[in-house]
Protein backbone atom coordinates (compact mmCIF):
# COMPACT_ATOMS: atom_id res chain seq x y z
CA UNK A 1 0.00 0.00 0.00
CA UNK A 2 1.89 3.42 -0.89
CA UNK A 3 2.88 5.21 2.24
CA UNK A 4 3.16 8.50 1.03
CA UNK A 5 0.80 11.12 -0.72
CA UNK A 6 3.51 11.22 -3.37
CA UNK A 7 3.22 7.68 -3.91
CA UNK A 8 -0.44 7.77 -3.69
CA UNK A 9 -0.54 10.53 -6.10
CA UNK A 10 1.63 8.59 -8.68
CA UNK A 11 -0.84 5.65 -8.60
CA UNK A 12 -3.89 7.46 -8.69
CA UNK A 13 -2.85 9.79 -12.04
CA UNK A 14 -1.53 6.23 -13.67
CA UNK A 15 -5.04 4.98 -12.13
CA UNK A 16 -6.80 7.86 -14.59
CA UNK A 17 -4.30 7.45 -17.22
CA UNK A 18 -3.03 11.28 -16.84
CA UNK A 19 0.52 11.71 -17.23
CA UNK A 20 2.11 14.41 -15.02
CA UNK A 21 1.44 17.67 -17.64
CA UNK A 22 -2.33 16.18 -18.09
CA UNK A 23 -2.67 16.46 -14.63
CA UNK A 24 -1.32 19.77 -13.81
CA UNK A 25 -3.32 21.50 -16.56
CA UNK A 26 -6.66 19.75 -14.88
CA UNK A 27 -5.58 21.33 -11.95
CA UNK A 28 -4.28 24.44 -12.62
CA UNK A 29 -0.59 24.02 -11.26
CA UNK A 30 2.88 23.29 -12.83
CA UNK A 31 4.05 20.24 -13.93
CA UNK A 32 7.00 20.39 -11.74
CA UNK A 33 4.95 20.95 -8.92
CA UNK A 34 3.25 17.57 -9.36
CA UNK A 35 6.97 15.97 -9.89
CA UNK A 36 7.53 17.28 -6.50
CA UNK A 37 5.04 15.45 -4.84
CA UNK A 38 5.76 12.40 -6.71
CA UNK A 39 9.24 12.49 -5.77
CA UNK A 40 8.83 13.59 -1.93
CA UNK A 41 10.24 16.79 -2.41
CA UNK A 42 6.62 18.28 -1.27
CA UNK A 43 4.52 16.46 1.01
CA UNK A 44 1.45 18.67 0.44
CA UNK A 45 -0.66 20.47 -1.21
CA UNK A 46 -3.94 22.98 -1.74
CA UNK A 47 -4.65 21.20 -4.59
CA UNK A 48 -4.89 17.44 -3.43
CA UNK A 49 -9.09 17.59 -3.23
CA UNK A 50 -8.61 18.67 -6.84
CA UNK A 51 -6.49 16.16 -7.62
CA UNK A 52 -8.14 13.31 -5.84
CA UNK A 53 -11.30 14.40 -7.91
CA UNK A 54 -9.58 14.45 -11.63
CA UNK A 55 -7.85 11.15 -11.41
CA UNK A 56 -11.54 9.53 -9.68
CA UNK A 57 -9.99 8.81 -5.96
CA UNK A 58 -10.69 9.49 -2.50
CA UNK A 59 -9.74 12.67 -1.47
CA UNK A 60 -9.60 11.28 2.51
CA UNK A 61 -7.16 8.27 0.73
CA UNK A 62 -5.02 10.60 -1.06
CA UNK A 63 -4.54 12.66 1.64
CA UNK A 64 -3.85 10.54 4.53
CA UNK A 65 -4.22 6.92 2.91
CA UNK A 66 -7.45 5.76 4.97
CA UNK A 67 -10.17 4.48 3.65
CA UNK A 68 -10.85 2.96 0.19
CA UNK A 69 -9.04 4.30 -2.69
CA UNK A 70 -12.28 4.21 -5.17
CA UNK A 71 -16.04 3.32 -4.23
CA UNK A 72 -16.76 1.86 -7.29
CA UNK A 73 -20.49 2.10 -7.39
CA UNK A 74 -19.98 5.72 -7.08
CA UNK A 75 -16.92 5.83 -9.50
CA UNK A 76 -19.13 4.17 -12.46
CA UNK A 77 -21.94 6.37 -11.39
CA UNK A 78 -19.92 9.49 -11.37
CA UNK A 79 -18.87 8.26 -15.27
CA UNK A 80 -21.96 7.56 -16.41
CA UNK A 81 -23.58 10.29 -15.87
CA UNK A 82 -20.96 12.96 -16.49
CA UNK A 83 -20.97 14.08 -12.78
CA UNK A 84 -17.98 15.60 -11.10
CA UNK A 85 -17.77 15.71 -7.12
CA UNK A 86 -16.22 19.22 -6.10
CA UNK A 87 -14.94 20.34 -2.50
CA UNK A 88 -17.62 22.28 -0.30
CA UNK A 89 -15.80 25.03 0.75
CA UNK A 90 -16.51 28.11 3.92
CA UNK A 91 -14.45 31.65 3.66
CA UNK A 92 -11.58 30.62 6.00
CA UNK A 93 -11.20 27.79 3.59
CA UNK A 94 -10.77 29.70 0.48
CA UNK A 95 -8.74 32.26 2.22
CA UNK A 96 -6.26 29.09 3.49
CA UNK A 97 -5.98 28.02 -0.01
CA UNK A 98 -5.34 31.69 -1.27
CA UNK A 99 -2.38 31.62 1.09
CA UNK A 100 -1.31 28.52 -0.48
CA UNK A 101 -2.00 26.97 2.91
CA UNK A 102 -3.24 23.08 3.13
CA UNK A 103 -7.14 23.56 2.16
CA UNK A 104 -9.34 19.93 2.59
CA UNK A 105 -12.37 19.05 2.57
CA UNK A 106 -14.52 16.42 4.16
CA UNK A 107 -17.65 17.94 2.39
CA UNK A 108 -18.52 17.21 -1.45
CA UNK A 109 -21.41 18.25 -3.99
CA UNK A 110 -22.44 16.91 -7.46
CA UNK A 111 -22.24 19.30 -10.42
CA UNK A 112 -22.47 18.05 -14.39
CA UNK A 113 -20.93 21.25 -15.85
CA UNK A 114 -17.76 19.98 -17.65
CA UNK A 115 -15.78 22.53 -17.53
CA UNK A 116 -15.75 22.87 -13.70
CA UNK A 117 -12.16 22.02 -13.11
CA UNK A 118 -10.53 23.69 -10.23
CA UNK A 119 -13.95 24.88 -8.97
CA UNK A 120 -15.46 24.83 -5.68
CA UNK A 121 -18.65 25.11 -3.84
CA UNK A 122 -18.98 28.33 -1.80
CA UNK A 123 -21.19 28.14 1.10
CA UNK A 124 -23.08 31.43 1.59
CA UNK A 125 -23.02 32.36 5.32
CA UNK A 126 -24.62 36.30 5.02
CA UNK A 127 -27.99 37.72 3.67
CA UNK A 128 -26.38 40.26 1.36
CA UNK A 129 -28.07 38.79 -2.02
CA UNK A 130 -31.40 37.47 -0.57
CA UNK A 131 -33.95 36.48 -1.72
CA UNK A 132 -32.05 35.08 -4.74
CA UNK A 133 -29.70 33.87 -2.26
CA UNK A 134 -30.17 32.47 1.10
CA UNK A 135 -27.88 31.30 3.94
CA UNK A 136 -26.33 27.96 3.29
CA UNK A 137 -26.82 28.28 -0.70
CA UNK A 138 -24.26 26.30 -2.45
CA UNK A 139 -22.34 28.52 -4.97
CA UNK A 140 -19.70 26.90 -7.68
CA UNK A 141 -17.21 28.94 -7.90
CA UNK A 142 -15.00 29.30 -11.21
CA UNK A 143 -11.59 30.78 -11.36
CA UNK A 144 -11.70 29.82 -15.20
CA UNK A 145 -13.95 32.77 -16.02
CA UNK A 146 -13.16 37.14 -16.28
CA UNK A 147 -16.54 38.31 -15.11
CA UNK A 148 -19.08 40.68 -17.01
CA UNK A 149 -21.99 42.52 -16.04
CA UNK A 150 -24.61 40.70 -14.59
CA UNK A 151 -22.30 37.92 -13.41
CA UNK A 152 -22.07 36.99 -9.69
CA UNK A 153 -18.85 36.99 -8.14
CA UNK A 154 -16.43 36.11 -4.87
CA UNK A 155 -13.93 39.17 -4.24
CA UNK A 156 -11.61 39.67 -1.61
CA UNK A 157 -10.82 43.13 -0.46
CA UNK A 158 -7.88 45.00 1.30
CA UNK A 159 -8.67 43.79 4.43
CA UNK A 160 -8.76 40.06 3.52
CA UNK A 161 -12.67 40.07 3.97
CA UNK A 162 -14.50 37.71 1.63
CA UNK A 163 -17.82 38.98 -0.32
CA UNK A 164 -20.10 37.58 -2.90
CA UNK A 165 -21.90 40.17 -4.78
CA UNK A 166 -23.24 40.82 -8.46
CA UNK A 167 -21.05 42.60 -10.92
CA UNK A 168 -21.73 45.62 -12.39
CA UNK A 169 -19.13 47.19 -15.20
CA UNK A 170 -20.10 50.81 -15.18
CA UNK A 171 -17.39 52.43 -17.89
CA UNK A 172 -15.28 55.42 -17.15
CA UNK A 173 -15.14 57.40 -14.55
CA UNK A 174 -15.40 61.00 -15.95
CA UNK A 175 -12.64 61.96 -13.51
CA UNK A 176 -9.67 59.60 -13.66
CA UNK A 177 -10.72 58.55 -17.51
CA UNK A 178 -10.32 55.09 -15.37
CA UNK A 179 -12.76 51.92 -15.75
CA UNK A 180 -14.23 51.35 -12.72
CA UNK A 181 -16.96 48.12 -11.25
CA UNK A 182 -19.19 47.90 -8.35
CA UNK A 183 -20.19 45.01 -6.28
CA UNK A 184 -23.88 44.83 -5.81
CA UNK A 185 -25.92 43.30 -3.20
CA UNK A 186 -29.81 42.43 -3.80
CA UNK A 187 -30.77 43.40 -0.10
CA UNK A 188 -30.66 47.23 -0.08
CA UNK A 189 -29.48 46.78 3.79
CA UNK A 190 -26.04 46.31 2.59
CA UNK A 191 -23.43 49.10 0.73
CA UNK A 192 -22.30 49.28 -3.16
CA UNK A 193 -18.83 48.37 -3.12
CA UNK A 194 -17.23 50.68 -5.62
CA UNK A 195 -13.64 49.89 -7.15
CA UNK A 196 -12.63 53.38 -7.53
CA UNK A 197 -12.56 53.76 -3.66
CA UNK A 198 -12.07 50.21 -2.27
CA UNK A 199 -9.36 47.94 -3.52
CA UNK A 200 -10.69 44.56 -4.38
CA UNK A 201 -9.39 41.20 -6.08
CA UNK A 202 -11.42 39.34 -7.98
CA UNK A 203 -11.05 35.50 -7.31
CA UNK A 204 -13.88 33.62 -9.52
CA UNK A 205 -17.25 33.57 -10.93
CA UNK A 206 -20.59 31.61 -10.04
CA UNK A 207 -21.31 29.05 -12.60
CA UNK A 208 -24.17 27.30 -11.01
CA UNK A 209 -26.45 27.81 -7.50
CA UNK A 210 -27.86 25.58 -5.74
CA UNK A 211 -30.58 26.14 -3.08
CA UNK A 212 -31.97 23.44 -0.35
CA UNK A 213 -35.08 23.54 1.21
CA UNK A 214 -34.22 21.54 4.08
Amino acid sequence: MPSTVGERLKKARKHAGMTQVDLAKAVGAKQGAISDLENGRNHSSTKLVQMAVCTGVNAEWLSTGQGEMINTKIEDNLKDNHILMMPIYNKEQVKKAINEEQTLSNKFEPTTIHNAQNAYWLILDEDSMQPKFKLNDLVLISPNFKPETGDYVIVIDENKSIFFRKWRDCGFDEVTRKKYTQLIAHNPDYPIIDSRFTDFEVLGVAIEHRSKLK
